[in-house]
């Protein structure tokens, strides 16, 4: 803060203080720049590489946003009087032609479902 009577070496003393401050700021900006990039990376790995071992899984998006596998290979939705409010997962036996469920869901929780690839 400049008061009257503030001599011109003190002036610059300040500004250079404050230039000092503002490098180091820039500094540590960059860094953490650095880091969130190296971060986004390593989380798009992890997602990719979690996608490529859970591909033969059905892949249940669920309305908060969080993504689960179920080791199943369909789903159906149960039927109900006025609208289906269950998800069942279910693991086919395409020899034998019969299923057996191994998870549910409820409707309400559920954005999306997505079966296995290939």
């Amino acid at each position: 803060m400049v008061e009257q009577g503030t001599s011109v070496a003190q002036l610059r003393n300040q500004i250079a203080f404050i230039a000092h401050e503002v490098a180091a700021f820039e500094a540590e900006y960059t860094r953490a720049v650095q880091a969130n990039t190296k971060l986004q990376e390593a989380q798009s790995a992890r997602d990719q590489q979690v996608a490529t071992e859970n591909r033969h899984k059905v892949r249940v998006t669920l309305k908060n946003g969080k993504t689960v596998y179920c080791s199943a290979n369909t789903h159906a939705l149960l039927p109900n009087t006025a609208a289906p409010v269950t998800i069942e997962f279910r693991m086919l036996d395409k020899a034998k032609g019969t299923y057996r469920a191994v998870g549910h869901a409820m409707c309400a929780d559920v954005s999306e479902v997505h079966d296995p690839e290939g």
